[in-house]
């Protein structure tokens, strides 16, 4: 249990995430990591690739963050 804390608290940091909520209504965020595949058009990815880059994020990161902010501007508007 503690290696999994440990994980989580290392994602944490390493993505920029915190744990105040997603904002979707939800009340609680896991941080546990879950493999994901999915397919984008590459200019977009390259889109992506560059800002996470120009503001010292990863990928992840970047997409992680833009998800939440997302749900966060949709409840607001609810």
């Amino acid at each position: 249990m503690q290696t999994v804390q440990r994980q989580e608290t290392k994602n944490n940091l390493l993505y920029g995430l915190r744990g105040s909520g997603c904002g979707c209504g939800c009340g609680k965020i896991s941080f546990r990591t879950v493999r994901l595949n999915i397919s984008l058009p590459e200019g977009l990815l390259s889109s992506i690739d560059e800002y996470a880059r120009a503001h010292h994020m990863t990928r992840f990161g970047f997409l992680a963050k833009a998800a939440q902010d997302a749900m966060r501007v949709r409840v607001s508007h609810q």
